[in-house]
C-alpha cells in the first residue's frame, strides 16, 4: 500500500506508518514505476540508512525492514543524506 511522504522543507520528507517485516522501496513520482528508488541506489549516494533497513537481495534489490513491527516516523533526508527511524 503506497505511503505518501510530508515535506518537511527542501530535501526532507517524513511519514508515520506500520512497518512489518516486509520489503518496499521509495518512488519520486506516483504512479510511475520507473521513479523508483531501492537500497542500492541510496548507497550509492552515500546516505547512512538505519539498521532496521537492510538489502532485500530480491530481484528489485527493494528495502528490507528488519526491526520490530510496530508503527514509527521515517525520515528521509536528502541534505544529511540519512534515512532514519523514530
Amino acid at each position: 500500500t503506497p505511503v505518501k511522504m510530508t515535506w518537511v522543507q527542501d530535501g526532507i520528507f517524513t511519514a508515520t506508518t506500520g512497518f512489518i517485516n516486509d520489503t518496499f522501496r521509495f518512488f519520486t513520482a506516483e504512479g510511475d514505476w520507473g521513479s523508483g528508488r531501492n537500497y542500492p541506489y541510496y548507497v550509492t549516494e552515500g546516505f547512512d540508512i538505519d539498521d532496521n533497513f537492510v538489502n532485500a537481495d530480491d530481484g528489485d534489490k527493494n528495502f528490507k525492514f528488519v526491526g520490530t513491527p510496530g508503527t514509527y516516523k521515517i525520515t528521509v533526508n536528502y541534505l544529511d543524506k540519512t534515512i532514519t527511524l523514530e
